[in-house]
């Protein structure tokens, strides 16, 4: 795609990656406005549970190889992640969240303390259920918020979309921090999410516990930077592990790093039509697992 100069102009160039991870945003909620800071591509996400989907993302791996399955596993020592590249890497969230342990407990600085050269990934939990903030972090939370949801549809839309907001004035601080230590034009950041949602489009089936549908397996991605395109790229499908070899090749890194992923920047610009697959499988209870292809803007097969 010739009209992606601007990002091609970048290789190398670059100094800095943020990479803003929104819990549980679908595809057809993102911010319209991102499209006004950079452009925005649809993606599949590698599974709909989030130490899953976070591995692939840290590790350019599918499931099957990274072998993350829940909380209570961590990405095996012998694989690379973004976190183990030669510059400085933190990973921030909640001091709580056992996605520390999952991705090996990188460092957690704060983006305004973090020096260059560095990766940032921050993953921000507001768009993830109960959207409602006065239920977050109150015992049974959870529980009590889909009670009181349940019996009105539009509540339940009306506060999903009130998170996605407030997870994009988050995301709007970090690119204010990135432009008052005058690192805007020294870094790329990408927004996206780690899985989508249900809401209750299919009967009784709410978030992202099951089955894999479109509502779940797609998720935005969007590329900002100064001197990045505008807008909504169509026809195009990238996948979670396409951002770690985009790291690398953006940093201008010669790493013998095996992933599993290809450049975002050969896929827009030389037009790769990927495929990309979706792993989820749930232990305890009915045991589970559902495998889901995607191509392009369509999913082709559900199993």
């Amino acid at each position: 795609m010739a009209e992606l100069r601007g990002l091609l102009s970048l290789q190398g160039k670059v100094k800095n990656f943020v990479i803003f991870i929104a819990d549980s945003l679908r595809y057809d909620y993102y911010p319209k406005e991102l499209e006004d800071y950079g452009f925005v591509v649809k993606c599949i996400a590698q599974s709909i549970f989030t130490p899953v989907s976070l591995a692939s993302i840290a590790t350019g791996l599918n499931p099957p190889r990274h072998m993350v399955k829940d909380f209570s596993t961590s990405i095996p020592s012998t694989i690379p992640t973004i976190f183990d590249l030669p510059i400085n890497v933190s990973y921030w969230d909640h001091p709580y969240d056992p996605l520390y342990r999952v991705l090996r407990r990188p460092p957690r600085i704060p983006l305004e303390k973090l020096d260059e050269p560095f990766i940032y990934v921050e993953r921000c939990d507001e768009t993830h259920v109960p959207y409602d903030p006065k239920f977050k972090g109150i015992p049974h939370g959870y529980r009590k918020y889909v009670w009181s949801i349940r019996w009105s549809k539009n509540r339940l839309i009306s506060d999903y979309a009130k998170a996605v907001e407030r997870a994009y004035q988050i995301f709007l601080e970090r690119l204010n921090t990135l432009k008052k230590r005058g690192m805007l034009d020294r870094t790329l950041v990408i927004f996206l999410s780690d899985h989508g949602e249900i809401l209750a489009e299919y009967g009784g089936f709410l978030f992202h516990k099951f089955p894999l549908v479109p509502e779940t397996i797609y998720v935005p991605l969007a590329i900002i930077h100064p001197n990045a395109e505008r807008g909504f790229i169509k026809n195009v499908v990238i996948r979670h592990v396409d951002v770690f070899p985009t790291m690398i090749q953006m940093l201008g890194l010669k790493l013998p790093i095996l992933t599993e992923g290809l450049s975002i920047v050969d896929i827009l610009s030389k037009g790769i039509e990927v495929y990309g697959f979706n792993w989820y499988k749930r232990y305890g209870g009915f045991r589970i697992t559902t495998f889901g292809v995607g191509i392009k803007m369509v999913m082709e097969l559900l199993l």
